[in-house]
């Protein structure tokens, strides 16, 4: 999309270069919102493994 001309600043986009960008910002918003989930599911996952088993005596104690 850069264009050698002096008066670049004066020609319009094209719909092509238009569409181009647009596709290219929503792969972009696709990769960053994957990213986050992946890292949501991570951290989800080490909370899960670090948690130690309930036993039945400290589940007995919650419910009396």
């Amino acid at each position: 999309m850069v264009l050698n001309d002096k008066n670049s600043k004066h020609l319009p986009y094209t719909d092509e270069e238009i569409n181009k960008y647009c596709e290219s910002v929503e792969k972009l918003l696709v990769k960053i919102k994957e990213d986050s989930l992946s890292k949501k599911r991570r951290k989800v996952k080490e909370i899960i493994v670090e948690e130690e088993p309930v036993t039945a005596d400290e589940d007995d104690l919650v419910l009396s």
